[in-house]
């Protein structure tokens, strides 16, 4: 009889996945598929590594699925967000990868019980302004709707999970946990180097921007994988920042963080106004060259985030996860955390 489950991480190479690993003690059996070639250091020694491109050949792909009983699976794939592709070749490789990921969907074994799909907010449209934006908001109707090719794939990635959860036999439970901003363990992570680049000059902007410390997006995955097998869980919950603060904070907010975890004393700050000048300056040169240089388009959609409001209502998690709230660390502590490790 066995004795434990199995998860299958799909793209259990992130910074997210790295977050987790580090965090806890795994007591099932892992196997994760990732794009690198070889297993990477910081995997656990008693996890299984696959190294799978999912944009490769699709009858390829199956060779990969050997594992003859999975419980559970964890999907975390996206396209890079900073990329030399513009957004027309950034969407024929997420199309690509879409199809990758049903291939192994579909060649997965009918005892699975449970998906958890790390989302994003970028799957109700990451620019135009969200403020306290909650579940029901979400007036998406489908990923057709949103033109952006990063945007597009999470929105279709929660489309195709949810579609083989509800049409396998039996129906699986499925859960989208959509996260924004989150600073990871990883030393490439997006977030933080953008802060490290703003550490000595950069704005303290004021405009609301959730963002979470990875380990915190981590603890609430190991709650989910935790609860008891009868608990029902909802189809998406948005926890993007922690639930200590009790109104949403400003970008500036977690820069200032930064600062105070590296010791910076010594820094100079931009005013709002040259920031928002320099964003609309660089859209405009993007509308113009984006098509033809490389990285423009996929920069210029990181920053215009930076121009509108972006919290949201986390009241779904914190109903149905109340213990996260005492097992989360702040955003100080996660960045003393990084200094410690990195």
């Amino acid at each position: 009889m066995k004795s434990k489950e199995t998860i299958l991480w799909i793209g259990g190479t992130s910074g997210f996945a790295q977050s987790y690993f580090q965090a806890f003690s795994l007591t099932e059996e892992w196997v994760v598929v990732g794009i690198e070639k070889k297993k990477p250091a910081w995997l656990p020694g008693n996890v299984t590594f696959l190294s799978c491109d999912l944009t490769e050949n699709s009858q390829e792909l199956t060779k990969y699925m050997k594992v003859d009983h999975i419980d559970r699976v964890i999907v975390s794939i996206r396209p890079p967000l900073v990329t030399y592709r513009t957004n027309q070749q950034s969407w024929k490789y997420a199309q690509a990868m879409l199809h990758g990921l049903t291939v192994l969907l579909n060649s997965l074994p009918s005892q699975v019980r449970q998906i958890v799909h790390i989302s994003s907010i970028a799957a109700v449209d990451h620019h135009p302004r969200q403020s306290m934006f909650s579940e029901k908001d979400d007036t998406v109707s489908s990923s057709q709707e949103l033109s952006n090719p990063y945007d597009r794939f999470k929105r279709a990635c929660e489309e195709r999970i949810s579609h083989w959860a509800t049409s396998s036999n039996p129906p699986k439970s499925y859960t989208h946990l959509r996260f924004g901003a989150i600073f990871t363990d990883a030393p490439a992570c997006i977030q933080c180097q953008s802060l490290a680049m703003q550490a000595r000059l950069g704005p303290l902007l004021a405009i609301p921007i959730d963002c979470n410390s990875g380990r915190n997006a981590a603890t609430l995955l190991n709650l989910i994988l935790s609860s008891p097998h009868d608990k029902v869980l909802q189809p998406i919950y948005f926890y993007c920042r922690p639930l200590r603060f009790s109104r949403p904070a400003s970008y500036g907010t977690f820069l200032q963080a930064y600062r105070e975890a590296y010791n910076m004393r010594y820094y100079l700050t931009v005013p709002d106004r040259w920031v928002r000048l320099f964003v609309l300056g660089f859209h405009a040169l993007t509308r113009w060259l984006g098509s033809w240089v490389p990285f423009l388009e996929s920069i210029d959609y990181l920053l215009i985030v930076t121009l509108n409001e972006h919290s949201f209502d986390q009241t779904l998690v914190q109903k149905d996860f109340p213990e996260l709230i005492s097992r989360e660390e702040t955003i100080l502590q996660c960045f003393e955390r990084r200094r410690r490790i990195q």
